[in-house]
């Protein structure tokens, strides 16, 4: 479920080595042309049945939309980028958000699995906020629906932040530093719960990659993209049929598959969305 900045150059020793390059059907000047102009002059993408209904072709990400009962302001923004970065959110005050989720690795974490409250390993590594804005459902397991809701599970998690909820509101609430803060964004000191989760979401719906060579290209930079990612652009979405779940401007179908990865019977065996739904 996340978005590349460019994916197409590793596709390079498939596209040479197919029949494309013998049997195209564009030249690399055409495929310029037509795929850094408007998007309905692209050539039909190569979809499968499923993937028909609601399809969005990629393109330009943009920039994410905020939701009507948790409007941006800059004041918000400063709050929620403050109290991601505060430790003392957790019970050890020591593990904050950017903990897990470090702008030095992409917003995510590194490890094969997250480590949290005194040291333990986690099932699951860290899913990297990056473009959250635009994703349907959050975690590996789609078990929250908004970055709102999100902010709240690993805060009371016992393997990451181990922390009561009420009590790290009081905690927060009791930090001098905070009050002007709070009241710049909200209008009073008051401090709460959803005024919390409104400022960690307001600034996690901000870190948008909308600068790639891709968006440039797209945009109407014909020269920016090499001849073999623009190749590779047009076997994604045709010959390769990689458009069928890395689709929308997100890169991504903001669905779950099932791609054998549950690993049963092992000491991995995580069951992923199902523990969610039981479907």
């Amino acid at each position: 479920m996340k978005r590349i900045t460019i994916i197409f150059s590793v596709l390079i020793a498939f596209i040479i080595t197919t029949a494309f390059l013998q049997d195209k059907e564009y030249t690399i000047a055409q495929l310029r042309e037509i795929y850094s102009s408007d998007v309905s002059k692209w050539p039909k993408p190569n979809l499968d049945n499923e993937a028909k209904p609601d399809f969005k072709d990629i393109g330009y990400l943009g920039r994410p939309v905020y939701p009507a009962n948790n409007p941006y302001s800059a004041e918000k923004e400063k709050l929620g980028k403050l109290l991601f970065f505060d430790p003392r959110m957790s019970v050890s005050k020591q593990i904050a958000c950017a903990s897990c989720h470090d702008p030095e690795l992409g917003w995510g974490d590194g490890k094969r699995v997250a480590y949290g409250h005194d040291r333990q390993n986690g099932k699951r590594n860290a899913m990297t906020i990056l473009n959250t804005a635009f994703y349907q459902k959050l975690f590996w397991d789609g078990r929250a629906t908004s970055l709102e809701h999100q902010s709240g599970f690993p805060v009371k998690d016992h393997v990451e932040m181990n922390q009561d909820l009420s009590l790290m509101v009081e905690n927060i609430s009791k930090i001098d530093g905070y009050k002007p803060l709070f009241a710049s964004a909200f209008g009073s000191e008051n401090v709460n719960l959803d005024r919390i989760q409104q400022a960690i979401a307001t600034f996690e719906r901000g870190i948008v990659s909308t600068n790639s060579r891709f968006d440039a290209f797209v945009k109407g930079n014909k020269a920016i993209l090499k001849d073999e990612e623009v190749l590779g652009l047009h076997l994604f979405r045709t010959k390769a049929r990689c458009i069928n779940c890395h689709n929308t401007s997100l890169f991504s179908d903001n669905k779950f598959h099932n791609d054998g990865q549950a690993l049963l019977g092992s000491k991995f065996e995580d069951l992923g969305l199902y523990n969610v739904t039981k479907n």
